[in-house]
């Protein structure tokens, strides 16, 4: 669990993730503020790139804005489930 007393920003970068590449299952991730800005490539993400399930992401803020003003990089809020098959 995250908690921000007044603003969280997230931003060129900065995340908040759970992961797992395994049979095993991404965490929960809970962030909360007052106010929360997500811009540039920043990200709050839950992911598997296996068998396990991608946690819950729960996001509570009074405002939350999300932008991603020219950058390459995914920016937002993500659950992820990604399953690598076996070539050939």
């Amino acid at each position: 669990d995250v908690s921000a007393t007044g603003a969280l920003f997230l931003d060129h970068g900065g995340v908040i993730t759970s992961n797992t590449y395994s049979s095993g299952h991404a965490g929960t991730i809970k962030v909360s503020a007052d106010r929360m800005a997500i811009d540039h490539g920043g990200a709050i993400s839950s992911s598997t790139a296996s068998s396990g399930d991608a946690g819950t992401v729960e996001v509570s803020a009074d405002n939350i804005t999300i932008g991603s003003q020219g950058t390459g990089s995914p920016t937002g809020i993500f659950s992820v489930a990604t399953l690598k098959m076996p070539v050939g």
